[in-house]
């Protein structure tokens, strides 16, 4: 009988210590006007280390973390990562592969009212703004209910309700999105301003720049701005500026040759490539680019030609096209390196 009564105390006991996590939660009444504009930014502390701009986002499956974020945890930490293949499936039907999952302690709130949970988080290499997103597992697992209009999450805990409000400031950097005219087909949209900053330097080619920091002081700026303006016939702003290098250098009255030649295996004869349509877009832009190689002297016209490759149109980043060859008979003609160079990171 004592067994029993003990056995009965401790569930008892049990449902007393639970009971706060089945409290009440209300959100207060609010204007229209007085509504929070923005998504629910807001901090915590995982592993031990305050971590800013996380995103509460009620459309996630999971927990992700950026490998930004994940790089600045404690070496202790980071060697928990544990080594998982599962891909990652976006809400237009993208997909991206994680690079590994780490387990921590995350605590979110001030104290008194705090919660503390581990959670598993997805690392995800990506450029985003947040640091890490707490998806539905986690306000499940954490009992936090998010209210965007009032711009808050509410969670229980044992001395009662906790509240975050979302970080105002981090509304520009995550929320903002410019309207944007419908673009014509083969256009691509406008990308989000990064840390670097475009830096005019040449009045005689207003549309080509060179990128500086955006982080840099502006004294420092300055006098870098001034510095390239000063130099700036070291770059080639035009494809005639692309002068080559000569055949021949002479160095203390010693000539050395500078040609190139590849190293072709003797057997292998030359294969000419059968001619590869391109779509009228490409096409033009491929004959405006060899014409103005041609009319600098770096392409010249060759009648009977030994091996033949047909170019290639890659999209650049900024919408434009670049031409390049289809090496890939010559790359099996050649001999490989036996001595490559050595991975540069």
């Amino acid at each position: 009988m004592v067994i029993i009564a003990d056995v009965r105390h401790t569930k008892v006991e049990a449902r007393k210590a639970e009971a706060w996590k089945k409290a009440m939660i209300n959100f207060p009444p609010i204007a229209e006007e007085e509504a929070f504009v923005g998504p629910l930014i807001v901090s915590a502390v995982m592993g031990n280390h305050p971590v800013r701009r996380v995103y509460v986002d009620t459309g996630s499956a999971c927990e992700i973390m950026y490998e930004h974020c994940f790089l600045k945890l404690r070496h202790a930490l980071r060697k928990t990562k544990k080594n998982i293949s599962c891909p990652l499936v976006g809400f237009t039907g993208e997909r991206s592969w994680s690079l590994g999952e780490i387990t921590l302690h995350v605590t979110v709130g001030t104290i008194p009212m705090i919660r503390t949970e581990m959670l598993t988080f997805i690392i995800v290499r990506s450029d985003s703004p947040y640091n890490v997103i707490l998806g539905r597992t986690a306000m499940r697992k954490m009992g936090i209910i998010p209210s965007p209009m009032h711009g808050m999450v509410m969670f229980s805990t044992p001395y009662g309700i906790g509240c975050i409000k979302a970080d105002s400031q981090e509304e520009y950097c995550c929320a903002h999105v410019e309207v944007t005219e419908d673009k014509p087909k083969g256009e691509l949209p406008n990308k989000v301003e990064g840390p670097e900053e475009k830096l005019f330097i040449n009045d005689k080619h207003p549309d080509q720049h060179v990128l500086i920091g955006r982080q840099l002081p502006t004294e420092f700026k300055r006098k870098l701005r001034s510095l390239l303006k000063k130099h700036k016939e070291v770059f080639a702003w035009t494809l005639a500026d692309m002068t080559g290098v000569p055949r021949q250098i002479t160095i203390d009255g010693e000539k050395f040759d500078t040609q190139h030649k590849l190293n072709t295996r003797p057997h292998v004869e030359p294969i000419k490539q059968k001619r590869r349509s391109l779509a009228p877009e490409r096409s033009k832009v491929a004959c405006e680019q060899v014409a103005d190689l041609v009319k600098a002297g770096i392409l010249r016209e060759v009648k009977y030609q030994s091996c033949v490759a047909n170019p290639v149109m890659v999209r650049k980043h900024d919408g434009g096209w670049r031409m390049c060859v289809d090496f890939t008979n010559i790359n099996k003609a050649c001999p490989k390196d036996c001595y490559p160079l050595p991975k540069i990171d």
